[in-house]
């Protein structure tokens, strides 16, 4: 992980492109349930706003997840290095 700036007292992870990857990790984790897509974004998206350390909780579930199609592995993929490149 990268370690804090020494000059800055407080970092912000992007909401609105966290909450993009986050949506895509929802279609990995649901690919044909759209309402479960909905529920789990809507659920993490909170848990990012709100919680203390989500961003580090969602980007570890993120390396738990087991994705057997291609396709889907490679948007997973991107999600993680967003999620890695600016926790």
């Amino acid at each position: 992980m990268k370690q804090p700036c020494p000059h800055t007292e407080e970092q912000i992870l992007d909401f609105y492109h966290a909450s993009g990857y986050l949506r895509i990790v929802a279609e990995v984790l649901y690919p044909k349930q759209l309402v479960a897509q909905k529920e789990w974004l809507k659920d993490s998206c909170n848990q990012l706003k709100h919680e203390l350390g989500a961003a580090q909780k969602l980007y570890d579930q993120m390396l738990q997840l087991i994705v057997v199609e291609e396709n889907m592995m490679e948007k997973l993929q991107a999600s993680i290095t967003y999620f890695r490149n600016h926790l």
